[in-house]
């Protein structure tokens, strides 16, 4: 059965269309804010422009970082030393890059290996400030700390930083507490050392190590006992 179709009155002429009551709405609406809808539109585009900039700034930063970066890394790994650090040098004009803190390790390594340990530890100490989310890269920054201290005749100051280090989760634990016990020998802190190294044995059991370990401790054993210091 075919439906008749909806007869059109002279009311539903008359009734205003809803499209264009909209956009009336809309229209009176962007009159009496146009200051205000303008003045937020040109705030959008430039935090958006603000934030693209940034972007673009810091990739190229990082470009450019990195091709400083891959320079210095390879004459470092060469032996070239003075050059990987003046390499690592340049790397502070990046800062904003991702180089940046792996830099300042590097250079404090080349000071230690051009046998400038004292002025690595500005630079550690720095690295350690900026590093302060990568469990294994403070560990790291520590450990080597503790060599640059070591190497300028600075063993107490050596055995603080060996003591952080050996206190983080990390791979590098078992070396720490050896060199806890290294600089407390050589300073004749022998019960320090002699703590380290049972310790060592204790937490590295099967270590290749092991008997090496217990001629040391023996031989602090020894000292002791000539030295009449208790154990």
């Amino acid at each position: 059965m075919v439906r008749s179709r909806k007869r059109i009155t002279h009311k539903d002429l008359s009734r205003p269309d809803q499209f264009i009551t909209l956009t009336s709405r809309v229209f009176r609406y962007f009159e009496r804010n146009r200051s205000r809808i303008l003045y937020s539109l040109a705030l959008v585009v430039l935090v958006f422009l603000s934030l693209w900039g940034w972007t673009m700034y810091k990739e190229n930063q990082n470009r450019l970082a990195a091709k400083v970066y891959s320079l210095a890394l390879t004459a470092y790994r060469n032996g070239q030393y003075q050059d990987a650090l003046d390499g690592f040098l340049l790397l502070g004009a990046y800062r904003s890059s991702t180089y940046g803190r792996l830099a300042l390790l590097y250079r404090a390594q080349s000071h230690i290996a051009l046998k400038q340990p004292t002025e690595a530890v500005p630079v550690l100490k720095e690295f350690l400030e900026r590093q302060r989310e990568d469990s294994y890269l403070r560990q790291l920054g520590f450990m080597t700390l503790g060599y640059a201290h070591e190497k300028a005749g600075q063993c107490p100051k050596a055995v603080t930083a060996f003591e952080e280090a050996q206190k983080l989760t990390g791979p590098l634990q078992e070396d720490a507490l050896l060199a806890m016990a290294r600089c407390n020998t050589q300073t004749g802190n022998l019960k320090e050392a002699l703590s380290a190294y049972r310790d060592y044995l204790s937490n590295f059991i099967g270590s290749p190590r092991t008997v090496e370990i217990s001629l040391r401790i023996q031989e602090i054993e020894s000292k002791m006992k000539g030295l009449g210091e208790s154990k």
